[in-house]
């Protein structure tokens, strides 16, 4: 015996036919039936059901049997007995199909049933993009022999590595260093590799983020005695901050935002 049958048997003896209301598993039935037959034809010719709002409406003032008819029609079990009915049917429902249930003391029929449609959420409001002002960085070398030890640029844009031209193994120029480390014998400078990594400005957040672009010894940053490590190639970088310290391999570096008024004073 199924449970569906076993739940029959102990609701058949709770309400005997009588000639009165209906029992609880033949509303259950009556109510999946009228469901079914609510699909229509989709657009490659399977069967869906159009709707994701279920609600029942019976027809009883007694609590028993309204707490029998919540056990069986509830919102906690019955969305689950319509996707079951509908698949057996070979229709298909909708993931966030949901049911309730209410009760009066009048109506014309002992079960009504009301479906609906969810209106689609309202697209997200189009925010045009409005840049941060821009703010120029100012890199003061600490350790290492570079091209200019306090430098500071007005691009958005600055590589830095060993060497002012990186050169393919043809002689083809791939790569300018706009803040370069001086090729010598010394270990800070070998530590850079000749395409360490480049500093970005963010226009939508007005921050300057640090890439490392695959370097030998690695990138990091040292912010409030913390060391930061800065991925290789990864797409998202490293947020900078003002005063934060940063080793590229063994050489050191201090990075500043300016205003770009004070840039040229």
């Amino acid at each position: 015996m199924s449970i569906v049958d076993k739940l029959e048997k102990s609701i058949a003896a709770l309400f005997p036919k009588s000639g009165g209301p209906k029992q609880p598993l033949e509303l259950h039935r009556e109510a999946l039936e009228q469901l079914v037959a609510k699909a229509i034809a989709g657009p490659r010719g399977d069967r869906i059901f159009p709707f994701d709002r279920v609600t029942l409406q019976l027809r009883t003032s007694d609590l028993e049997r309204q707490a029998a008819l919540t056990a069986l029609l509830g919102p906690a079990n019955f969305p689950g007995d319509i996707r079951a009915e509908l698949a057996s049917s070979r229709v298909l429902a909708p993931e966030d199909l949901t049911s309730s249930i209410c009760f009066v003391d009048q109506a014309d029929d002992e079960l009504s049933i009301r479906c609906e449609k969810s209106e689609p959420p309202a697209p997200e409001p189009i925010v045009d993009f409005v840049p941060r002002p821009f703010t120029p960085a100012r890199l003061v070398v600490m350790a290492g022999n570079v091209s200019e030890p306090d430098f500071t640029s007005s691009k958005q844009l600055l590589n830095v590595g060993r060497g002012e031209s990186v050169l393919d193994a043809q002689g083809h120029l791939i790569r300018r260093n706009d803040l370069y480390f001086i090729s010598d014998d010394t270990d800070t400078n070998s530590s850079v590799s000749r395409e360490h990594a480049h500093l970005r400005f963010d226009a939508a957040s007005g921050n300057w983020r640090i890439y490392d672009d695959g370097s030998r010894f690695g990138t990091h940053l040292y912010r409030a005695g913390k060391k930061i490590a800065v991925p290789p190639h990864s797409a998202r970088g490293a947020l900078l901050k003002q005063g934060d310290e940063i080793f590229l391999g063994e050489a050191r570096l201090r990075f500043d935002a300016m205003a770009e008024s004070a840039v040229g004073s």
